[in-house]
């Protein structure tokens, strides 16, 4: 491919233990593009990607007199997120008549004096 010249980029889906395309359709689009190269240098370039799970646990906090669960993903022992539940939020944002931003706010904030890996 010369300088410049276009580029689509395809992303299918592959197995991950075999590194192989699985489901029929994804072999029918390889086949395709592969069968219809657009310059000489025909053929398929392909890249392997790895998605690597963050632990996850769970925390409850309370925010005012009502309880908000909390998603905590850890790497290697270290804290590297931690989201409310959106719904936990919006509940005691309308119990309480304070704003949402408000109360994922104190949410948060109470999370951090926790420790969630108990």
């Amino acid at each position: 491919m010369g300088t410049g010249s276009p580029r689509t980029v395809i992303l299918l889906r592959a197995d991950s233990s075999t590194g192989t395309v699985t489901s029929r359709d994804d072999r029918v689009s390889v086949f395709l593009i592969q069968a219809k190269p657009t310059s000489l240098d025909g053929g398929l370039r392909e890249n392997t990607v790895i998605k690597r799970g963050l632990d996850r646990h769970w925390m409850t906090v309370q925010v005012g007199a009502e309880p908000v669960r909390i998603k905590v993903e850890i790497m290697d022992g270290i804290i590297v997120n931690t989201q409310p539940e959106y719904e936990d939020i919006v509940n005691v944002a309308n119990q309480s008549g304070r704003s949402i931003k408000t109360v994922l706010g104190d949410a948060i904030a109470a999370a951090m004096l926790e420790d969630p890996i108990r």
